[in-house]
């Protein structure tokens, strides 16, 4: 997978899961977040997929490995994008093409993509 490397990708990692633990779990924003964080069955990626199809590839190899882990090990991934999408329309827009492609893998319903732009 492309993704950032030391200081780096740790310092995103720390930040989406500082983000996740104090806004979502802490604010109760999604009932489901809580207990796959305190399990340690969240895993976050980091990519640095500069355009749509560099971050969609991330993506699927995210969703390839989320699918063939057991719950047990891994319920969650979370992938952040430290470079691509800053514009709201394109990241939506990408969004929409990464539904498309799970189903295209018959991994809709399997899989679910949630989107947050900052």
């Amino acid at each position: 997978m492309g993704g950032l490397v030391g200081k780096d990708a740790e310092e995103a990692v720390g930040q989406t899961r500082a983000w996740l633990r104090d806004f979502v779990v802490g604010r109760d924003m999604c009932p489901y977040a809580s207990g796959p964080l305190r399990s340690g069955r969240v895993r976050i990626a980091v990519s640095e997929g500069a355009d749509a199809e560099a971050a969609l590839a991330d993506l699927m190899r995210e969703a390839d490995r989320l699918n063939r882990e057991p719950a047990s090990r891994v319920e969650t991934t979370l992938l952040v994008l430290t470079k691509g999408f800053p514009r709201f329309d394109a990241f939506w827009e990408a969004t929409l093409f990464a539904q498309v492609m799970l189903k295209a893998c018959d991994l809709e319903g399997v899989l679910q993509v949630v989107a947050f732009h900052p």
